[in-house]
């Protein structure tokens, strides 16, 4: 057994405390005990226990009483009810109260320590069960939102337009306050889009050079930068602060494993960046990066077809100017034939 497990017993008999406590302790269970449903109640309020061994008989109340205020104030605590003087009555309001197990004393040691096995099995399955709802949950928002941004991108060729879709996605279902693109353009890194930046943010960040410390560091290392908190980062963001934001998240774009540009968010508030925004943000910067990418190609092709038709133009204009001549040198020819 873990020793992270706590247990209280609460009986006003005291034989059966300390007999309890020694069994219980001798499966490495951590043991609390109370002889009253008032003592109970002020030491569940302050700390937490696993499960709960109640007599029904106390002397200030009645233990149901104390069950239902044990699990308000502890929802996930395993109650077992014991009780000296058993009926049907007791036991149904003791499990309709939400007690786990109903026992009658004098209660076989090895059958108590089955019934605090098994209720804490439980305990765990109901623990696990609900974690893997939360990350399932957590799950399908994230999978949510890449298919928003995923359908909102793809709507589009032309990279202006891609971009502000992407952004707007962005600080829309990620709930931040700010959100900017900047694709690197020779050796700087040129803003192409924004949402939410001040006046003076964006024009500090309209043109970032190489020198510029924290967007240099971003695309070199190749992985999310996080700041939590601007005022003890001055010297890297100065931006920040001057811009009245706090937190801070930045990823680099790439494509092909060839770095392109950046993609940030901003927050006014100071709490931590989780790592489930990050590999969110991280994702994000993919679909971003691969819309990039084929706004590029489209770009090129755009360019290579244009190309074609400038070609095929110059080729039927040389046809044209071709016949248009060979018809006057034709009568020329003939009528410098007749006067020879």
């Amino acid at each position: 057994m873990s020793d992270k497990e706590r247990i209280l017993i609460v009986d006003d008999d005291t034989g059966f405390l300390e007999i309890g406590s020694l069994i219980l302790k001798a499966k490495h269970y951590a043991v609390e005990t109370a002889a009253s449903g008032a003592e109970a109640i002020t030491m569940a309020a302050t700390h937490p226990y696993h499960a709960a061994i109640l007599d029904i008989s106390l002397p200030d109340t009645d233990g149901t009483d104390v069950l239902l205020k044990l699990i308000k104030l502890q929802p996930d605590i395993m109650p077992i009810m014991l009780t000296g003087h058993s009926s049907v009555q007791t036991a149904i309001k003791s499990l309709n109260h939400g007690a786990f197990a109903y026992l009658e004393k004098p209660v076989e040691p090895d059958h108590l320590l089955s019934v605090i096995s098994k209720g804490l099995e439980k305990q765990r399955l109901v623990a696990e069960n609900r974690h893997l709802v939360k990350e399932l949950e957590q799950r399908n928002r994230e999978t949510s939102i890449l298919l928003s941004v995923s359908q909102s991108v793809a709507k589009y060729l032309e990279l202006p337009r891609i971009i502000d879709s992407a952004l707007e996605q962005v600080v829309r279902l990620l709930g931040v306050e700010a959100s900017c693109v900047h694709l690197l353009k020779d050796t700087q890194l040129q803003m192409q889009g924004q949402r939410g930046l001040n006046d003076a943010a964006a024009s500090q960040l309209a043109v970032l050079s190489s020198d510029d410390k924290l967007f240099s560091e971003i695309m070199e290392a190749g992985q999310p930068i996080v700041i939590d908190s601007a005022t003890t980062n001055q010297n890297n963001a100065p931006f920040l602060t001057a811009a009245g934001y706090q937190s801070f998240a930045g990823i680099a774009l790439t494509i092909a494993r060839e770095r392109i540009g950046t993609m940030c968010i901003m927050s006014s508030s100071s709490s931590p960046v989780s790592p489930n925004l990050l590999e969110l943000l991280s994702a994000i910067g993919r679909e971003v990066s691969m819309a990039v990418k084929n706004s590029r190609l489209y770009e090129e092709a755009s360019s290579a077809r244009a190309l074609r038709e400038l070609d095929k133009m110059r080729t039927q204009l040389m046809a044209d100017v071709s016949h248009e001549l060979r018809t006057p040198l034709t009568a020329i020819k003939g009528f410098t034939a007749t006067l020879l």
